[in-house]
């Protein structure tokens, strides 16, 4: 939260396109080699290690915010007003039909992810693959993160909200194409990934609607609302898809995940075209 309220007082809405796809390529370093880093320091010197590591790399990061504090940086600056209620500040976010989508388009996405993470290894397991396929297949996704500068370029071209528009679509057309190949299917991790590249497209551009349409009096109340599509994602999505699967298949998921995206698509074609 607190870094987000960071990025929308030193950013203008225009450089968000910009701004957005370099977080990610930045922690596309994180990602890519955190991994193998914490497997290779548990095994070649010892369980405690990658626990000590993550202790130094946190200690870093906390001594540089240290730092910006105590030093005369003028974005940190104290609260000019008293902050809403909580559960107010719910209430008035989801009245302004714009956060509503915004909400949705980052939730709907996070949805897909967690059925990808946990659910995959299981898909390949019943297609009758290796294990070791899951290793790779969830690390050959994680390297669509480095597409981050080539999709803030396309949205700069055609427009934020057209790309998370036809995203959602090509997300929801894969998810339906999923369902309809029945059974797992080694094939079906081919269509998998490329739903994958759809739904990371909407990752490097799924906040800019929400950092657009905050008005900036309201941004840290409707920041802090906001916020919570990670938290309620990953709530939400293991209770659904465990309900679908008491009475469906495993392709079930897909049915209701491209319905939901379907979903999504419609909302995202009612956002203001200034995006």
């Amino acid at each position: 939260i607190c870094i987000s309220l960071y990025v929308m007082d030193l950013i203008s809405k225009e450089d968000y396109k910009v701004y957005e796809p370099r977080r990610l390529l930045f922690s596309a370093v994180s990602w890519v080699v955190g991994p193998t880093l914490g497997v290779i320091l548990y095994t070649e010197v010892g369980p405690w290690s990658p626990f000590l590591a993550s202790n130094i790399f946190a200690l870093m990061a906390l001594a540089y915010f240290w730092w910006l504090r105590m030093g005369a940086n003028p974005t940190l600056q104290p609260a000019k007003q008293n902050p809403e209620h909580p559960l107010l500040a719910i209430v008035h976010f989801f009245a302004r039909k714009n956060l509503r989508i915004s909400y949705w388009v980052v939730l709907i996405r996070c949805n897909f992810w967690i059925v990808l993470f946990l659910y995959s290894p299981i898909y390949i397991r019943q297609a009758g693959l290796d294990d070791l396929y899951a290793g790779l297949f969830l690390s050959t996704i994680n390297m669509f993160v480095f597409t981050a500068p080539l999709i803030g370029w396309l949205a700069s071209k055609l427009g934020t909200k057209t790309m998370i528009f036809w995203a959602y679509a090509g997300l929801s057309l894969w998810m339906l194409v999923m369902g309809l190949l029945g059974e797992p299917k080694p094939i079906g991790l081919v269509l998998w990934f490329c739903a994958a590249i759809f739904a990371f497209t909407i990752d490097v551009l799924g906040n800019i609607p929400f950092m657009r349409m905050v008005k900036p009096k309201e941004r840290a109340d409707m920041t802090m609302v906001f916020s919570t599509w990670r938290d309620v994602g990953e709530v939400t999505t293991p209770g659904v898809a465990g309900l679908l699967l008491a009475f469906l298949p495993l392709q079930g998921l897909f049915f209701g995940l491209s319905l939901a995206t379907a979903g999504a698509t419609y909302l995202v074609s009612h956002l203001p075209k200034r995006l």
